[in-house]
């Protein structure tokens, strides 16, 4: 069960959130006094022994790096491994934008996340807010037999999400994009528990062929050439603060 590293997007701010943003990204947004949107998903791996983890930033964090310092105060602080601050260090020259997607992120980071011992990796973003029972989500995932878990939600949110139909055998059979309110299949949460061998074969073809989104490329590729999801379902409060109302209601 030690053998899983963490990485958290911290890296963008929907347009959405307005002025709450003009500093910083959405992860280091305030939340009740003295915590940070991100300390939820912080707290989560550390709650489920995950001491080694990648915080993927690309502009704007002096703020969040203020807030999590050494990462001493969720034992992080440590000589091998512990937390590490991942600026984007594997763009070209000429690259002055914002990322185009998660895999740009991950592809930006390409040398940490090869050099990661661990055979797993939790994918989790900086502005979900939710208390996620990682241990059990760790157990579904090695039970699953499936090299990709995708972390659900138990309740329809608020905005636009995506939404995972699983088939009889209880794996996902397809993904359903940019849905609002209800319907077939159960909300992403847009964190993921995936082998690290296959997080770098979608991160190496997307880079090849020009490709940029998390879900929208590489997840859909997996899943039509047969690849196996389980989903883990994270039962509780959960929401991904992309607005000033979803910011001032959790």
């Amino acid at each position: 069960m030690k053998n899983f590293h963490g990485v958290i997007f911290a890296y963008h701010a929907s347009p959405e959130l307005r002025e709450l943003v003009s500093k910083r990204t959405a992860a280091s947004l305030p939340f009740c006094g003295r915590y940070r949107l991100i300390d939820f998903a912080l707290s989560s791996m550390m709650n489920a022994g995950i001491r080694d983890v990648g915080v993927i930033m690309q502009r704007d964090y002096q703020s969040l790096l203020d807030h999590i310092g050494s990462g001493k105060a969720w034992d992080m602080s440590r000589k091998d491994g512990g937390l590490r601050i991942l600026p984007p260090f594997g763009l070209p020259e000429l690259h002055t934008g914002n990322y185009s997607g998660t895999i740009e992120a991950l592809n930006a980071v390409g040398a940490y996340i090869r050099d990661i011992p661990q055979r797993h990796i939790v994918l989790m973003l900086g502005n979900l807010c939710a208390n996620i029972d990682l241990t059990k989500a760790k157990k579904h995932h090695l039970r699953s037999g499936a090299p990709v878990t995708a972390i659900c939600a138990d309740h329809d949110p608020e905005g636009l999400h995506h939404r995972y139909v699983l088939g009889e055998d209880g794996y996902v059979k397809t993904v359903l994009f940019d849905r609002m309110g209800g319907g077939e299949g159960l909300p992403s949460l847009e964190g993921y528990i995936i082998d690290k061998e296959v997080l770098l074969e979608m991160m190496d073809r997307c880079k090849a062929l020009n490709l940029y989104r998390f879900h929208k490329d590489a997840i859909s590729m997996y899943l039509n050439e047969g690849g196996k999801m389980s989903v883990f379902v994270h039962e509780g409060y959960a929401s991904v603060v992309r607005t000033v109302d979803a910011y001032y209601q959790a």
